[in-house]
């Protein structure tokens, strides 16, 4: 009798452990229910320059919830830009198309733009001994430039050099005061292909522009090979026609001999008859 007793209180205690156990094995067996991820893109653009001191122009917050969530999407403050890093010629007091806050609900795609202005500060060209150079001929050459603002501090300011986009070596030029001497090495000049290149003068509050133009060396004459005299032709003898006089020559002779024979025949005679 105590057997069966034990045999059916074991029997109870494993339905009652079964049955406990049902509702942990429906929740493992349960399949979760699919959900919709809602997000929305916040743009940050920049115009004359830059959104940070690493350069960007542009970047892409994105915030999300899920569709069953009763969830605001707001941008925090470390998403929000604050730019302070204008192109050369620019200031750094610019203002946003649309101010972007923390307190603005997102609820589609947005884009901020922020653009520095131009502060008003221009440079020129006043001189260009440079404007052209002769390919191989070791010349230096000269620019002059003059900051608008009058302060003569164009030295002071100065930051670099670019020819055809490309950042010229340091070695490779001098700058002086008044208002900005620059001198192109003629080493350096030597190196430029034949055309027009374009140089720029930056800094720290604006750049000048001015081109130089590479021309080819005037080719080296080769002189003319020296002729070898010519003899002059040798004239062929000429024969002189003969002349009347020339012609009647011997009878003249004939003529003498006559004359002085009678004569002498004369005188003969005459000299018998004595």
């Amino acid at each position: 009798m105590k057997g069966w007793r034990k045999k059916l209180l074991g029997f109870l205690l494993c339905v009652a452990l079964v049955i406990g156990l049902v509702p942990e094995w429906e929740n493992s067996l349960a399949v979760d229910e699919p959900f919709i991820i809602i997000s929305y893109n916040v743009t940050f653009k920049s115009v004359n320059g830059a959104l940070d001191n690493q350069g960007k122009t542009q970047y892409t917050v994105v915030l999300s919830r899920r569709e069953d969530e009763d969830l605001l999407l707001t941008l925090s403050e470390k998403d929000i830009p604050k730019p302070e890093n204008p192109d050369l010629g620019y200031k750094k007091d610019g203002s946003w198309d649309v101010v972007p806050t923390t307190e603005r609900v997102i609820s589609r795609d947005m884009v901020y733009t922020y653009t520095y202005p131009a502060n008003g500060i221009t440079y020129d060209e006043t001189d260009a001994q440079g404007a052209e150079h002769v390919s191989g001929s070791g010349e230096d050459a000269v620019f002059t430039f003059k900051c608008s603002d009058g302060q003569s501090t164009e030295n002071e300011k100065f930051r670099s050099v670019t020819m055809d986009g490309e950042l010229v070596s340091e070695e490779n030029y001098t700058h002086k005061k008044g208002s900005l001497i620059l001198t192109l090495k003629g080493a350096y000049l030597d190196t430029l292909s034949e055309g027009e290149h374009k140089l720029k003068v930056n800094f720290t509050d604006g750049s000048a522009a001015a081109t130089i133009q590479m021309k080819a060396a005037a080719p080296t004459p080769t002189p003319a090979p020296t002729a070898a005299p010519t003899a002059a032709p040798t004239a062929a003898p000429t024969s002189v026609p003969k002349t009347g006089d020339e012609a009647a020559f011997p009878l003249w002779v004939v003529l003498l001999i006559v004359g002085l024979a009678g004569l002498g025949f004369f005188f003969v005679k005459k000299s018998k008859g004595k």
